[in-house]
């Protein structure tokens, strides 16, 4: 299992295109090959800070869902309107089970 940690300060006046965006990339990963989970985190003491870890079988799964043109396109968006920090690492242990990931059906 793999994780992948992002950390974003959201630029004044940019908090609706942030969550728009973090929204669209959720919607988008979900869907990807080898996707688990994703956690979407909002700091108690500035609601600018804002992180996602995303859980993934595998690291191969996350880099190819991040390279993907959509993806790609979504995290433009975000840059612009966040400073962003990413940061990944292997699952070494875990403890408790993790919700079922229901898939999307797509038309």
């Amino acid at each position: 299992m793999y994780a992948r940690w992002t950390k974003f300060t959201v630029r004044r006046t940019c908090e609706a295109d942030a969550e728009k965006a973090l929204g669209e990339l959720l919607e988008f990963i979900q869907q990807q090959p080898g996707f688990l989970m994703s956690l979407q985190l909002v700091s108690t003491e500035n609601p600018r800070e804002m992180a996602r870890l995303s859980l993934w079988r595998s690291k191969a799964a996350a880099d190819a869902a991040a390279v993907q043109t959509h993806s790609v396109a979504i995290r433009s968006r975000l840059v612009a309107a966040a400073r962003e920090e990413s940061s990944g690492y292997n699952v070494k242990s875990r403890s408790g089970r993790l919700p079922a990931v229901r898939k999307r059906k797509t038309v």
